[in-house]
């Protein structure tokens, strides 16, 4: 078993008995990931919405300069992240050295790399049943960076492993559900 893999079950198994809700799992991630990947932010995104007016709202974040990033609200609209969106959404990844002067993120340019003073970006989707659910971003204030082949293979490893287990998840759950319908279907007949 990897390194990722026990770290993943130790969040799945916490998640299963409710000792931990997503949004602290996700930011037990952001600080797993920003541990392995040294960068200077890592945040998880919410996609909300459907294509063409998404938005995306920030539930976790590890920030090496504002230690309490996480407690502070954060939501990007279509208006400002169009393109990324588009890229995000459909490719599962997206990949800036440098981030400020990227064409594709120029509507976000003054909403939101200026403003943290993101100079170069790693994006991965999570998605479940082929709907992209969230985005892991992993992010450097100090300086471009080029990422390295292994840096984004590491995160497309981590991103697919919590897709596939927020699929089991939501299967549990849906079964879950099922179950409990047909129990009180049962209940009402018998009475």
């Amino acid at each position: 078993m990897t390194d990722v893999e026990e770290f993943l079950n130790s969040i799945t198994t916490a998640l299963d008995a409710n000792d931990i809700d997503v949004v602290e799992a996700a930011q037990r991630t952001a600080q797993y990931v920003q541990s392995n990947m040294g960068c200077d932010i890592v945040s998880f995104w919410l996609l909300q919405g459907p294509p063409g007016a998404r938005s995306a709202r920030r539930m976790a974040c590890v920030d090496v300069d504002h230690p309490n990033a996480h407690l502070v609200p954060m939501e990007l609209g279509q208006a400002e992240c169009a393109d990324y969106f588009e890229l995000i959404a459909n490719g599962g990844l997206f990949v800036s050295a440098d981030a400020q002067h990227d064409p594709h993120l120029a509507a976000m340019r003054e909403a939101y790399l200026v403003p943290e003073g993101i100079k170069a970006t790693l994006c991965v989707t999570i998605a479940v049943n082929g709907e992209s659910i969230s985005v892991i971003n992993c992010a450097e204030r100090r300086s471009t960076r080029v990422w390295t082949a292994g840096e984004v293979a590491k995160m497309q490893r981590l991103a697919a492993q919590i897709s596939l287990r927020r699929a089991r998840r939501r299967s549990r759950e849906v079964a879950s559900a099922n179950l409990s319908e047909a129990d009180k279907l049962k209940l009402a007949q018998s009475a």
